[in-house]
Formats: structure tokens, C-alpha cells, sequence
């Protein structure tokens, strides 16, 4: 028997084409529905042959197809009308990249095709139940029960290539801006499947709000969308680092040179790249503030490409604890879920604990609160500064943590704190070895500084 399937014209036709978005860009939701999915549902031919070609190449390779594939299909239409149309249909998809309903249409449509399934086991069911087929229908039934159920139970290792595993986990990244860092983290900050928590680790009045500034000003100049939450400093102060940043002006000079900044903004508005600085008071907004502020952004068309927060110390738990430490990792915790949920890298920084102020470097036991986030970051590093260097604008970076490569390797720097320019060296570098040795000669003088005070104390205790 013949079954006539309902169509989606009741949902329109901008409907159906965030519907093609999902199919040619989410492999799990063609996974669900490719069993249960008909071109016949789609209103318009030109729909209905993108989703021939979707299921066509789905069944072969099992991935979804690229655009060069509907690019080839479209060389070959003889119909220049035919073809043009099906090429609209295809760009009025795209459009609807940032549409903040997909979750729920995709959730919509899945239930529509197994309603259709169901419907069409019905009425094939007839025929069966006159001649007294049961267990025909019984069968039948049974196979729509299981229709359009996510078939992605994980990563089936043995049925991929090893060129598949690494193309697989291939990250895309947004580099820092050190190369160093990039190059041991292969190629900066990225967008994880299951999130991506970069942690900057300073004691107070380190330097952690500058070198979050340094990160966001690096993503800017290369058109990344970024958006930056201050729990410390005022909207106003943080956009003022920005422009030190931009320029290599001195916060305190920013004033003097207006026509500077000005030209600097606008040669970056050209490059695409947005930036939005989000402003809470310590301890009152929560993972979820954040949350909901990046689906707004979103609606009003910025989507982030990465997410500063400064500083996750300082955002408010969504849980309570008896103890301080357990309310933090869970805010860490709830960081680095909100990166894998969007899809974009997190930066934040951590205080150090009073016995990081005059170490040679901070390591992993002095920070503050709860040593978990160690467990929770991706990229931990340290910065620190001890009054020499805060003279002298050197400092010590300590990689704590580093699932990307090596760790535990200390960088000598130059970090200038009126401006925010920090220079990270390898070691063996000219620059490197030249500003160790400048920390060391510093760390000489301040010796001999002090056995002359030492010195200076004793002689006259000895005249009196």
C-alpha cells in the first residue's frame, strides 16, 4: 500500500532550511535520523535534492558531505535555473549558522520523522492484518520503536584508520600571544570536544589581568571574536588595558593619545573581530550569568570565539560547601563544561597563596583555595614577579600543567606592568639567556645591597 507522508509546509520554509544546516554539519543528528529521513518531507525540489545528496553520501561514507561535494553535483546540472536554485537553497542554509534554536528544531524534527515512521508502519500493517500476518506487524513495530535514537554510543577504535584518529582530534586553535606557548600547546588555545581551560596563576598584583588582556588583544588583531568577563576591575579599566594593548601605551599615558587609540580601533574593527567586555561585582555572578549572557550575545549576532573570565576565583558558586575550596573547584568544573558546551576556548587566572611571593617560580602546590583546579585545567601557567623583578620588568613563567606537551619548564620573560607587553623566551635564546642573566646580576645586587645595610646597622652599634 501506498503510504502519502505528511510534509514540513506547516513549519515553513525557514524552518526546512535550518533543518539542512544541522544535516550537512551535525554527524550525530544524521546519524539519528538517516534511517528515518525522507527526501519527500521537504517542501521545495530544491531541498528534497540536498537531502538525496546528504542521505547519498552519508550511506557511502558514513561523515557528512562537504560543500565541494554539492559543489561537483552542481557542475553537473545542464539546468542553469534548476541549478541556481538548488545553489540558493544551499547558501539560505548557511545563514542560519548562528540561529540559537537549533537544538530545539533538531529535538522537533527527530520527533516528526519517527511520528512518520510509525505512520507508515500503520498503514503497511493493513494488508498483513487482513491475511493474518502478526508477527509481520509485530516486527514491523518493533523496528520503529528503535528508529531515531542516537547511534553514536562513542569512538569505535578499531574500525578507524590511525590517519582518521588524528584527523579526528584535530583541534582548532587561536594562537597566544607567545610562541613558545603555542608551540608546546600545538597552537595555542582550541575548541575541545569536551571544553578547553587555560589557567593564568599570579599572586596579587602579579599581573593576571594583563596578561588575560594580552590574550584577548592577540585574538582581536587576527578577527576572533572575544568576550571578557571582569569580576575585578570596571568595564571601563578592562577596555583601557585594551587600548595599552592595542597601542603599547602605557595605561597612565592612555589619556594623551586619543587620536592613537581611535585609529588603532578602527583598523581592527575591519578585521571582523568583536570584542565584549562584561562587568560583575566579586562573589555575584555564576557559571550560569555567564551562561546566559553568551546565548544573548549569540542572539544578537557575536559568537564567541573565545571567552576571557578574570577570574573564576571570584565568580559565585551555583552549589554551596562547608568549605571555601570545594565551592571553587566547582566553579572550575563548571568553566570548563560551559567551554565544551559552546565550543570555544576559556582563559581565567587564580590566585597564588602567600608563600608564592618571593619564590623563584610558583608551582602547582601554592595555589590558592583548592589544588584540584590543577586536575581541572588544560594549561596551567605561572607568572611570577618578585621585587626585582618588578624593577628590573622580568619574570618567571612556569608551565604547571600542560596536556598539550611538556610542562614543568621555566621561561624567562620581560613583562612590562604600565602596558601589559609580555615576552616569553626560550632559555637557550639570546633573549632568554640575556634576561636570566639580568635576573641573576639583579638578585647579586639586592645581596649586596643588604649585607651593606647589614653592615651599615652593625658599625654604628659598635660607635655606640
Amino acid at each position: 500500500m501506498s503510504v502519502e507522508v505528511d510534509k514540513l509546509t506547516k513549519y515553513g520554509l525557514s524552518y526546512q532550511s535550518k533543518i539542512i544546516y544541522c544535516l550537512i554539519t551535525d554527524l550525530d543528528f544524521l546519524e539519528t535520523v538517516d534511517d528515518i529521513l525522507l527526501p519527500d518531507y521537504f517542501e521545495s525540489e530544491p531541498h528534497q535534492w540536498v537531502v538525496e545528496i546528504i542521505l547519498e553520501y552519508f550511506n557511502t561514507y558514513k561523515t557528512n558531505p562537504t560543500l565541494d561535494v554539492f559543489k561537483v553535483k552542481l557542475e553537473n546540472e545542464n539546468n542553469e535555473g534548476m541549478r541556481n536554485e538548488r545553489f540558493l537553497k544551499l547558501k539560505e542554509a548557511f545563514e542560519h549558522k548562528n540561529s540559537t534554536d537549533l537544538p530545539s528544531i533538531k529535538k522537533d524534527f527527530i520527533e516528526f520523522c519517527v511520528n512518520q515512521h510509525y505512520k507508515i508502519a500503520l498503514y503497511e500493517s493493513i494488508d498483513d492484518m487482513k491475511d493474518g500476518k502478526y508477527d509481520s506487524i509485530k516486527k514491523r513495530f518493533d523496528d520503529a520503536s528503535k528508529v531515531g535514537q542516537n547511534k553514536n554510543i562513542g569512538l569505535k577504535l578499531f574500525d578507524h584508520s590511525v590517519e582518521d584518529i588524528f584527523l579526528h582530534i584535530k583541534r582548532n586553535t587561536i594562537p597566544t600571544p607567545w610562541d613558545i606557548i603555542n608551540e608546546i600547546t600545538e597552537g595555542g588555545s582550541g575548541d575541545g570536544e569536551t571544553g578547553e581551560l587555560f589557567i593564568v596563576v599570579s599572586g596579587p598584583g602579579g599581573g593576571k589581568s594583563w596578561t588575560l588582556a594580552d590574550v584577548g588583544a592577540s585574538a582581536l588583531k587576527i578577527g576572533y571574536n572575544v568576550v571578557h568577563y571582569s569580576c575585578e576591575l570596571s568595564e571601563t579599566m578592562v577596555a583601557r588595558r585594551y587600548y595599552s594593548r592595542f597601542t603599547g601605551i602605557p595605561s597612565m599615558d592612555l589619556q594623551y593619545s586619543k587620536d592613537e587609540i581611535q585609529h588603532k580601533i578602527d583598523v581592527l574593527n575591519k578585521k571582523n573581530g568583536k570584542l565584549v567586555i562584561k562587568g560583575y561585582p566579586p562573589e555575584t555572578a555564576t557559571v550560569n550569568t555567564l551562561r546566559a549572557h553568551l546565548t544573548q550575545c549569540v542572539k544578537l549576532g557575536i559568537k564567541p570565539d573565545l571567552v576571557i573570565v578574570d577570574y573564576g576565583d571570584l565568580l559565585k558558586p551555583m552549589k554551596f560547601h562547608r568549605e571555601k575550596r570545594l565551592e571553587i573547584s566547582n566553579i572550575f568544573v563548571q568553566l570548563r563544561g560551559l567551554s565544551g558546551e559552546y565550543r570555544v576556548p576559556i582563559w581565567t587566572a587564580s590566585q597564588a597563596n602567600r608563600s608564592s611571593a618571593e619564590s623563584e617560580y610558583i608551582a602547582g602546590e601554592q595555589i590558592s583555595e583548592d589544588y584540584s583546579k590543577i586536575m581541572i585545567g588544560d594549561f596551567i601557567m605561572s607568572l611570577s614577579r618578585k621585587v626585582d623583578d618588578a624593577k628590573n620588568k622580568t619574570a618567571r613563567i612556569f608551565t604547571i600543567k600542560n596536556r598539550f606537551g611538556p610542562d614543568k619548564l621555566i621561561y624567562p620573560s620581560k613583562f612590562d606592568v604600565s602596558n601589559g607587553n609580555l615576552f616569553i623566551f626560550e632559555p637557550q635564546s639570546i633573549q632568554g639567556q640575556d634576561t636570566n642573566k639580568q635576573m641573576q646580576d639583579n638578585k647579586g645586587n639586592t645581596k649586596s645591597l643588604l649585607r651593606e645595610k647589614i653592615l651599615q646597622i652593625d658599625s654604628k652599634k659598635d660607635k655606640r
